[in-house]
């Protein structure tokens, strides 16, 4: 995937009272953009975006703290989603990258260029699956060479804002933090999603190690109910 980045030193064309929640339009390649920065993101598939750096404030905010910005703008990573099924373009944006680990934000460009963005958390973006306007995202963090944890998100993707289960224990083991290996991940309608988890009951570092040694690991399946 294309991204670059360019520097605009021309600060005067961006309101300095520009609120980070409103809506910041991506500019067709090419065309003058006024932010100091821009991101160029490729969709993969004959389209590119624009996005000025006032989009993204939480990469903003990063990068005017960062010791060795050219450094940092060369570890920013984009993974475009495929989710042909949806109108506009997503894209999972990665910085602040380590061995592995980035924290990750999910962009997402609409058919008039409105640029509305939610940050998920540090990790390493696992895969995800869509149901008309929502998603489901897993996020993994490793522990050593043979060990991963896994963190659920649920994505309302028209208020780009998090969901919830209906039950806290769910909340607690599967969305909140990384705790258990979770194998698989659906949509069994838009108000429930079925998880496949390690069946375990000891997160301890040793048991997930006893875990993944096994020829074949316990698991087992979970429905759970979306709140709305």
């Amino acid at each position: 995937l294309l991204l670059s980045v360019s520097l605009n030193n021309n600060q005067s064309a961006t309101p300095s009272n520009q609120k980070e929640t409103e809506e910041i339009k991506a500019s067709a390649p090419n065309q003058e953009v006024a932010p100091l920065e821009e991101i160029t993101l490729d969709s993969g598939t004959g389209k590119t975006f624009n996005v000025p750096i006032t989009a993204l404030p939480d990469l903003k905010r990063y990068l005017e703290d960062a010791m060795d910005l050219e450094a940092e703008l060369e570890r920013i990573q984009v993974e475009h989603l495929d989710w042909n099924s949806l109108d506009n373009n997503y894209f999972i944006l990665k910085y602040v990258c380590g061995h592995k680990i980035c924290d990750l934000e999910l962009v997402r460009i609409d058919n008039q260029n409105n640029v509305r963005t939610l940050y998920l958390t540090s990790g390493i973006f696992a895969g995800s699956e869509v149901l008309e306007e929502k998603a489901l995202l897993r996020i993994a963090e490793n522990e050593g060479a043979n060990i991963a944890r896994h963190q659920m998100f649920l994505i309302d993707l028209h208020k780009m804002d998090t969901l919830q289960p209906q039950n806290e224990t769910d909340q607690e083991r599967y969305f909140n933090a990384p705790l258990y290996p979770i194998t698989e991940f659906k949509w069994l309608s838009k108000n429930a999603i079925e998880l496949v988890v390690a069946d375990i009951t000891d997160t301890s570092y040793e048991s997930l190690e006893k875990w993944y040694e096994e020829t074949n690991p316990a698991v087992k399946k979970l429905t759970i109910a979306i709140d709305e």
